[in-house]
């Protein structure tokens, strides 16, 4: 437990002033992934601290071997595993995408079960049906293919996941009608 509190206090530090769509501290989203990360059958320590560690390389000045010095190389593995690899990349949307689904192709099944809590996550939140139709239809066509790539890592998320998109896609055209 102590390596948990300890990651998701660093999560926080380390997202300090950021902010989601709806105005909520970043350090939110990671909460809830990691609360329910602890929730899987099997969860370990390790995966529960690299959910609520599992945006930092991506949106924070954290570096990796800053993470393996607090939280070990299990923890890095996970991380290295969730963060996106296109990162930086000045490639299109698209390409970047496709990048990022290749990688999460092989990578391990827990870190597989974690981003589809991540995506889950991201899916649920009202403000999505908030967006404009052209992200909306991007972000779950997006998603769709993620589902592809990473589905197989959990039968019960798997589904969970696309009626979440479902649910994504519907919310949005029944708003918007």
């Amino acid at each position: 437990m102590d390596l948990i509190l300890k990651a998701l206090t660093f999560a926080k530090i380390a997202h300090e002033g950021q902010k989601r769509d709806n105005g909520d501290p970043y350090i939110v989203h990671p909460a809830r992934v990691m609360a329910r990360t602890l929730l899987l059958p099997g969860a370990t320590e390790h995966q529960g601290a690299a959910a609520a560690l599992h945006d930092v390389l991506e949106d924070t000045k954290v570096k990796p071997d800053e993470i393996e010095k607090e939280f070990g190389p299990v923890v890095l593995k996970y991380v290295n595993e969730l963060t996106n690899v296109s990162t930086g990349s000045n490639k299109s949307r698209e390409e970047r995408k496709a990048m990022d689904r290749a990688h999460l192709n092989g990578v391990s099944k827990e870190a597989k079960r974690i981003k589809m809590l991540d995506r889950i996550d991201n899916l649920s939140l009202p403000e999505i049906i908030m967006r404009d139709r052209k992200f909306v239809e991007l972000y779950t066509r997006e998603s769709w293919l993620l589902l592809k790539v990473i589905g197989n890592a959990d039968e019960a998320l798997q589904l969970e996941l696309g009626r979440t998109v479902a649910k994504a896609e519907a919310l949005f055209d029944i708003y918007r009608a």
